[in-house]
């Protein structure tokens, strides 16, 4: 549930996943429970 308490879908993290695969960008994710999820982005610099 959200911070409003609404019910989602889903649906966020797997269009997250999928934009990062077709634009070269890693995705990972450490979690603890009882005190949340940290999710990490990897870009690559282009000069």
């Amino acid at each position: 549930y959200g911070t409003a308490k609404e019910k989602g879908v889903g649906l966020g993290m797997q269009l997250v996943k999928d934009f990062a695969a077709q634009n070269g960008v890693g995705v990972a994710a450490k979690s603890s429970p009882g005190n949340g999820t940290t999710f990490i982005l990897s870009f690559v610099k282009l000069n």
